[in-house]
């Protein structure tokens, strides 16, 4: 049937249908793809990520002091800081995990850590795992002194590899519902903030 249709067209209206198709084909191929640029060098190889192919594969982990009470705006103005920090970082350390984390809906997570202690111990076994971790001071112009460690930005990463960075805590969850597994694979023993 697909024959007969083809041999009835005339020749304009055969390569105007190539061209059609040829422009769709296009048009998808160059729709799906990230936005990032390629750096050189780079390849499209996560061995250990491979299995993580859903939603919820890649994370951005906020961890936010709450000794400091800070205001919820204070809160949500350091976590901005925190994210632009990360992100930034991921351009140039870990572009891969970037793009994955960017076409799987860049998933995010607040928690809260006790005191400044637990922070820098979440940042240093972050960067032992090769993952991009970023400390976040306050500018000492509002609430909080300057030079205070607020937040910090884990990632964005593959759960299999941010959940490990506390795995070492105890596992305690603020959540009781499909978020405790985000939670739990994340940090272990923060809450959501």
């Amino acid at each position: 049937m697909m024959l007969s249709i083809l041999k009835a067209m005339s020749s304009e209206q055969l390569l105007i249908l190539v061209a059609c198709l040829l422009l769709g084909m296009l048009v998808g191929r160059f729709s799906k793809t990230s936005k990032l640029p390629m750096i050189r060098g780079e390849e499209d190889n996560l061995d250990d990520d491979t299995a993580l192919q859903g939603y919820d594969a890649y994370k951005l982990v906020l961890v936010v002091r709450k000794d400091l009470s800070m205001t919820k705006g204070k809160v949500a103005a350091q976590c901005g800081h925190a994210t632009l920090a990360a992100y930034k970082a991921s351009l140039m350390d870990n572009p891969m995990y970037l793009r994955k984390w960017e076409s799987n809906g860049q998933a995010k997570v607040c928690l809260r850590a006790n005191d400044e202690n637990e922070l820098l111990q979440l940042h240093s076994t972050a960067l032992a795992k090769g993952l991009v971790a970023r400390l976040i001071r306050d500018a000492g112009k509002t609430q909080i002194a300057s030079g205070t460690k607020t937040v910090l930005a884990i990632g964005p990463g593959p759960i299999s590899k941010v959940k490990t960075v506390a795995h070492a805590f105890e596992q305690q969850t603020y959540w009781h519902n499909d978020l405790k597994y985000q939670v739990d694979a994340v940090t272990g023993h923060l809450k959501l903030y």
